[in-house]
């Protein structure tokens, strides 16, 4: 993150995470917000962005699953990799039923090798 030049055009996904090293550069960068990927594809295949940040598995859906093409796309460096949550108020009563139904249907799908399809599908 250091190596981008400053001023660099810089696009992501408003209200996404993405590290402290991008926190600790992100004031260097002109940023582009938007709401989308495919948002983020099309300004940088038209040139309207210099870098955008992805995650590897979403930016592979996109261009796989979507139709969407990638012009002039280049991976990069990987800048961050992250642990995703899900979490359940605990104000709800129905919260615990929740989360044991996700994990049983989790399980369920690892068990079946679903999960392993899914996964194919996303990262071949």
């Amino acid at each position: 993150m250091a190596q981008i030049p400053d001023g660099t055009v810089v696009g992501v996904i408003l209200g996404y995470e993405y590290g402290d090293l991008y926190e600790q550069h992100k004031h260097r960068f002109k940023r582009v917000e938007v709401s989308t990927h495919g948002q983020l594809i099309g300004l940088l295949n038209s040139n309207k962005l210099d870098l955008a940040i992805f995650f590897d598995d979403v930016l592979h859906y996109y261009l796989q699953h979507e139709g969407i093409k990638a012009q002039n796309i280049q991976r990069g460096q990987l800048n961050y990799s992250s642990e995703i949550y899900l979490a359940f108020t605990k104000d709800n009563p129905h919260s615990i039923r929740r989360a044991e139904a996700l994990d049983a249907g989790l399980q369920q799908l690892k068990k079946s090798g679903v999960y392993q399809q899914l996964l194919n599908r996303v990262r071949p």
